[in-house]
């Protein structure tokens, strides 16, 4: 019988794609199985698509007999690690699993990489055997250390920079406001903590004096508020300063991507351009990334500082 493969299935954003695209090539380092994708938000653009080397076709298989649902996941949760691990091995070994979430996975181990366990479920299912993933895998620690190794799979966007721009020789600053400024609930608690003019001006004074002359270029959904601030951020006049929303994810990506520093929004938009970064991957200081990331997770929490050169503040 011929081996089923694996179902990868992208959802949300741009920055988003790109953890589950890397996370799928970890799975593909480490497991024999093929690998496909899916998708169930059919209104998103797949902009992934653009910067990956290998054509990303989607798969209309979604076939979904058996899950383990959040039924099934909740009473396993209530046993010890080891019977945990045994009613799963159960739930595999009858065929039952075709479908995982991260979030299942974190009930069932909390502590651990999700990925990681992702991987040791895989290598225990049957060739006979499909499986449909569903997650963010922004944490990327399992790879960080041989991200070298991964450049491979990402297209050069260097091209698409305007002439004025010298890829790794500039500082590239992401102002992401547009989604928390959407929902009150979410802007009065994000901005009640947190301030990017404090964070912004925090930064760019702690950067080494070699840094002092570059220009600044600013990628933001919100060029408006930022042209209202720009003077409180920016205090060296002499800088030069330019602000981009282009609208494209692509080009707006590839200005952080090329940028010798990256001062970063709360956003898996910036960290992913940030790390895939090839210019300045010898640099003692390459991102800057602020505290506030999420309620549940810190930032050395999602792995987000295993990469040399980044720093939170």
């Amino acid at each position: 019988m011929k081996e089923k493969p694996l179902i990868f299935e992208f959802c949300g954003g741009f920055g988003n794609q790109i953890f589950q695209y890397l996370a799928s090539k970890y799975i593909a380092k480490n497991n024999k199985k093929q690998i496909i994708f899916n998708s169930y938000e059919k209104y998103r653009k797949f902009d992934i698509k653009r910067i990956t080397k290998e054509e990303i076709i989607f798969s209309e298989n979604s076939h979904n007999v058996y899950s383990l649902n959040d039924i099934s996941t909740k009473i396993i949760s209530k046993y010890d690690l080891l019977k945990k691990e045994r009613f799963l091995d159960l739930f595999i070994n009858f065929g039952f699993l075709n479908r995982i979430e991260e979030h299942q996975i974190k009930i069932l181990k909390p502590n651990s990489n999700p990925l990681k366990y992702l991987l040791e479920i895989i290598k225990k299912l049957k060739s006979k055997q499909s499986l449909k993933i569903t997650g963010f895998w922004q944490n990327p620690s399992l790879y960080s250390y041989e991200i070298k190794k991964y450049y491979k799979y990402f297209k050069n966007t260097k091209n698409i920079l305007p002439d004025f721009i010298v890829p790794n020789n500039y500082i590239a600053i992401h102002i992401r406001r547009g989604d928390y400024i959407s929902n009150q609930q979410i802007y009065n608690y994000y901005f009640s903590r947190f301030s990017p003019i404090s964070f912004i001006n925090t930064a760019l004074n702690l950067i080494p004096s070699d840094f002092e002359n570059l220009p600044i270029f600013i990628v933001t959904d919100d060029p408006k508020w930022v042209n209202h601030w720009k003077d409180q951020i920016i205090k060296n006049k002499k800088r030069e300063l330019k602000i981009f929303n282009s609208l494209d994810p692509i080009f707006d990506w590839s200005i952080l991507r090329y940028s010798k520093l990256n001062i970063c929004a709360n956003s898996t938009f910036s960290i992913t351009a940030s790390f895939l970064n090839e210019e300045n991957i010898n640099s003692k200081i390459r991102a800057i990334i602020p505290q506030w990331i999420s309620i549940e997770e810190s930032a050395i929490n999602k792995g987000w500082l295993s990469f040399p050169g980044f720093i939170e503040i």
